[in-house]
This record gives C-alpha cells, sequence and structure tokens, in this order.
C-alpha cells in the first residue's frame, strides 16, 4: 500500500523517515558546524528525494524535501556559496510550487513561497546576478501582494512584502533607476506603515520603518542633485 511504512530499502516511507531523523539531528545539534549541517542535508535529501521517486505524487515529500533544499541554501548562504545557495532554492521553489498545484494549505505553502522567492532573490543579488535577482524579487512581491489581498492584512505578511519591495528597490537604485527605486521604496514604506498600525508595540516594525524612510531621505537626496 503507498505511503505505508515498512522498513527496508524499497519503500518509500522508510527513506521519508529516515531522511526524517537526519533533519533532527541536524536540528538538535546545536554544536554541528556549518560544512557538517550541509553533509546531514545532503544526505537527508538523498532519502527523501528517493521517497518521491517511488512515490512522486506525496505532497507530504515533495513539501519536506522543498524545506531541506531552504535549509541547505542557508547553510550555503553561511559559507558565502550564493550561487550553491541560489540552486537550492530553485530547487526549494520547485517542490513547494508542486504541493501548492496539487492542493497543498492555500495559505501556508504559498507564503512559505514567497519567502523562499525572497531569499532567492537575495542570493542572487549576492551573486551580482541582478537580473535574476530583480524577477525573483518580483515574484515575492507578488505572491506577499496575494496573500494580503485573499488573507487579510496580517502583519508578517505585510512586512515580508515591504522587505520584497525594499530589496527591489535596491536593485533599481543599484541601476541608478531612481524613480523607480523611490516608487518601490515608497510602497515598501507604506506597507510597513500598515504592520505597525496592526503591531503599534512592536519594535521591530518601528526599526525597520526608520530605516526605510532613512534611506528614502537619502534617494531623494539623490534626485535632487544636477
Amino acid at each position: 500500500m503507498p505511503g505505508t511504512y515498512r522498513k527496508g530499502p524499497d519503500y518509500a516511507d522508510y527513506h521519508h523517515r529516515l531522511a526524517g531523523n537526519l533533519n533532527n539531528i541536524t536540528n538538535l545539534t546545536n554544536a554541528i558546524s556549518s560544512t557538517d549541517a550541509i553533509l546531514m542535508i545532503e544526505r537527508a535529501l538523498h532519502h527523501e528525494l528517493i521517497a518521491i521517486h517511488r512515490n512522486p505524487e506525496n505532497r507530504q515529500y515533495q513539501r519536506f524535501a522543498s524545506i531541506q533544499y531552504a535549509n541547505l541554501a542557508g547553510q550555503r548562504e553561511k559559507q558565502n556559496e550564493y550561487t550553491q545557495a541560489a540552486d537550492a532554492l530553485a530547487l526549494a521553489i520547485k517542490h513547494r510550487q508542486f504541493v501548492i498545484e496539487h492542493g497543498g494549505s492555500r495559505y501556508d505553502d504559498r507564503h512559505q513561497l514567497g519567502h523562499d522567492w525572497l531569499a532567492l532573490g537575495s542570493n542572487l543579488a549576492y551573486a551580482n546576478r541582478d537580473d535574476e535577482a530583480e524577477n525573483a524579487y518580483r515574484t515575492s512581491t507578488e505572491q506577499f501582494r496575494e496573500l494580503v489581498e485573499q488573507f487579510g492584512r496580517k502583519p508578517h505578511d505585510l512586512c515580508m512584502l515591504a522587505d520584497a519591495l525594499n530589496k527591489l528597490s535596491v536593485v533599481m537604485e543599484k541601476r541608478d533607476d531612481l524613480d523607480r527605486a523611490r516608487l518601490y521604496l515608497q510602497q515598501a514604506i507604506a506597507s510597513e506603515e500598515d504592520a505597525l498600525r496592526s503591531e503599534p508595540s512592536n519594535a521591530n516594525h518601528r526599526k525597520t520603518l526608520a530605516e526605510y524612510q532613512a534611506r528614502f531621505i537619502t534617494l531623494n537626496q539623490s534626485l535632487d542633485t544636477p
């Protein structure tokens, strides 16, 4: 029976559970180095991909592979391996999109997809792949805008939308497209202000909003300079 756990390497659930055990070891061992964490995550992915190969329609397997690829990207980023991190995030997105297209959570999976696109943009920007970074930031912006429109103006989604817009603004500024840089930054400020109105006691909202506003002043000064 598909999905039934039976001990042995020929069964999908065996490999899925083994991947989960390896993941738990990585999470519980605080002293593990980034290099060792990468090896452990890659071992977990090896077994999860076997499970997917044997049962490709299983959303749980696909979702776990997406999580593990995102974790792998985080470890690669810690080592300044931005191209490898971007490659891992592209695979995280691929597996998460499969889950969404096959009836996954309408909110949770789409929310995580927005995070993964945002992380992909950041790593592409670090790798000086600005055109690809722009596309990733735009996609992340679209994801979080849809979540805000369809599921209510949750403060965290508003913050993530603001973050994606701010990073898109930075790409535009790097290209000396200061008008669009200012436009995206204005939108980021508006989104962060919405988050602050929802959670007025949240110090992080105030800090982030102050950073965006300071950058907006600098951009305006650049535009006013002949």
